[in-house]
């Protein structure tokens, strides 16, 4: 039987966890082909940029839609 404390640390990596995929998925999320990953990224992804403002992220993820119905 679990303790409370094992409970919510087993939460707490579960969050952390799933906080670090999303983040890595970021840059691919809206390719539904992943030959058009490839296309986007030759060689695959080699660093992460961080975004300045929420604009940024807008732009960003209004040319990946764009792209993606090209």
């Amino acid at each position: 039987m679990q303790t409370n404390a094992s409970c919510a640390s087993r939460v707490r990596n579960s969050l952390k966890t799933q906080f670090i995929a999303d983040a890595l998925a970021m840059p691919v999320h809206w390719f539904y082909n992943p030959m058009d990953i490839e296309k986007a990224f030759p060689g695959g992804i080699q660093w992460f940029d961080q975004l300045v403002n929420q604009e940024d992220i807008d732009r960003e993820i209004t040319a990946l839609i764009d792209s993606a119905n090209a």
